[in-house]
């Protein structure tokens, strides 16, 4: 049964991220971040190519570690991108580290239009930007994430290139990778920078590539520990843009951990144990996504499948504890967690062009900006995008932030939403301090949080945004209990409201009619 729920939970979130493609693709080629093929060397697409490549100013196609003209000084602090599943893409196109022209305007239900190359902001700050591309391995469904951790899985080390016609076709087997994903990255982590690498590394991966961000700089830090590489290849700093972080069960060995068993662990366990690794070694870990709590965007679907309760508690534990998060709240409401996916690492790095966000307490939430000790000491800490200021945005600058802290505990509060009228929850402690605040484009069905022990009053909001006392419900966290009340009261629009609109409506319809009648009378006599 674990095997048929983990294959279910495949295809459900397999056709969501289709869905997510599908809404930001023209005539069938996706429109993140300037996918191109132009100005590519010979042999980039129809040969297995990989690795760290450097941005210049002045180009968007960016240029090979090994190459000679690359732009790259051994001072400098670093930060290196990567990008995720290439699901019919990765074989002929490459992303580049900018927003895409249109991209925008080109999603349906909004209309910002940006032309901006992130890489060109960081190289005149002092900065070597790099991009570390795995398209033609990460040519895969969403199991393919396997290939991060484990070079010995059902799939191998495959590849995927585009032929002499421009088709997808797999690449030459006897050419496959015979390491994992985690150990090419960091082996171009290290010839790229260096023995005499003397700045500070940032490490930046969305989606899937927050994954493979998550498992790199483990790698790095197990290598350290073995004195295989120095301390200045440690990464001081690993951001997360919504990342997946996978049901996908790993069989086979995990190749930066020594070959050590996976024993069928889940690659969300995996990353979980990452985070605690990176953490104890001081390194700040940051993530924003969508969705009420990132390393649990698919909570519902773990929660049936391969995680028992106890599981979901030990992973909540660990990724809260040891990470801060951004939810991206006002996005999920705008644009829907689908679109909002592929609009995180514009929000993020366009925050490097404004000034630091504050939340509700007036201390600075994470961004681009943030520095990498700061990230650190806000380990446990969350932050919800409470809404956008007027409207459609993904600048920092346009949003609000409500500090959602988590204390040490795990889930400890469950509200299960029998109606389908709920698209706001806020949770408000005995002070009257927001310790929570969700708001959603579809009906809440479930809320979970971790609270400290209390008094608190949880406030329901309607579709638009209307909450009533009578609806509020008082709750206590007490030591050692999980505390779990349902909703049931109805807080949709008064329809006795719509029906008046509704008379009124008919009523000016019918005065404007018998004002119409009155003066074509008046003028015929």
């Amino acid at each position: 049964m674990k095997r048929k729920g983990i294959i279910a939970l495949g295809v459900l979130l397999t056709i969501a991220i289709a869905t997510i493609c599908v809404s930001v693709t023209t005539d069938g080629v996706a429109l993140a971040w300037n996918d191109t093929r132009d100005g590519w060397e010979d042999g980039v697409f129809t040969e297995l190519d990989y690795g760290i490549y450097w941005y210049r100013s002045g180009s968007q196609i960016p240029v090979k570690w090994d190459k000679e003209n690359v732009n790259f000084d051994p001072s400098r602090p670093t930060i290196i991108f990567t990008h995720g599943m290439k699901q019919n893409e990765g074989y002929y196109c490459r992303d580049v580290l900018s927003t895409y022209e249109g991209t925008y305007s080109r999603r349906e239900g909004t209309t910002f239009e940006y032309d901006t190359e992130y890489y060109e902001w960081y190289i005149a700050h002092g900065y070597n930007v790099g991009h570390f591309y795995w398209n033609q391995i990460s040519e895969e469904d969403m199991f393919g994430d396997v290939k991060i951790w484990s070079s010995d899985t059902d799939r191998g080390m495959r590849y995927f290139v585009s032929d002499e016609n421009g088709n997808r076709v797999q690449g030459d087997e006897s050419k496959n990778p015979t390491k994992s994903v985690s150990m090419l990255y960091a082996e171009n982590i290290m010839s790229a920078l260096g023995e005499n690498f003397s700045g500070s590394l940032h490490l930046v991966g969305h989606s899937m590539g927050g994954d493979l961000s998550l498992a790199v700089a483990e790698n790095l830090v197990l290598m350290n520990e073995k004195n295989q590489i120095g301390d200045n290849l440690v990464p001081e700093r690993v951001t997360l843009l919504d990342p997946y972080l996978s049901v996908s069960v790993v069989e086979g060995h995990i190749d930066h951990r020594g070959g050590e068993d996976a024993n069928g662990r889940s690659i969300a366990e995996l990353c979980s144990e990452a985070v605690v690794t990176l953490s104890n070694r001081g390194i700040g870990i940051d993530g924003y996504g969508a969705g009420e709590f990132i390393y649990k965007q698919y909570s519902s679907l773990l929660g049936q499948t391969i995680f028992e309760k106890e599981q979901i508690a030990l992973l909540t534990e660990r990724f809260s504890d040891n990470c801060v998060w951004v939810h991206l709240d006002g996005l999920d409401k705008q644009y829907g967690m689908m679109k909002t996916h592929c609009m995180v690492p514009d929000f993020f790095f366009l925050s490097i062009y404004e000034s630091k966000a504050i939340d509700n307490f007036g201390d600075e939430v994470p961004s681009a900006l943030t520095s990498a000790s700061k990230i650190y000491d806000m380990r446990g800490r969350a932050y919800s995008q409470s809404y956008i200021k007027g409207g459609e945005s993904v600048f920092i600058k346009d949003s609000s932030f409500t500090r959602v802290d988590r204390d040490k505990t795990p889930v400890n509060f469950i509200v299960n939403v029998k109606n389908d009228d709920v698209y706001g929850v806020k949770i408000v402690d005995e002070y009257g301090e927001t310790v929570y605040s969700r708001n959603s484009s579809a009906p809440i069905a479930i809320v979970e949080v971790g609270l400290a022990l209390g008094d608190y009053t949880i406030e329901y909001y309607n579709v638009i945004g209307e909450t009533k006392a009578e609806a509020n419900q008082s709750f206590s966290i007490a030591e050692n209990a999980v505390e779990i009340i349902e909703m049931t009261t109805a807080i949709a629009p008064m329809k006795s409201y719509v029906w008046l609109y509704a008379v009124l409506g008919v009523m000016v319809g019918i005065t404007i009619a018998f004002g119409v009648a009155s003066a074509v009378l008046m003028t015929k006599k």
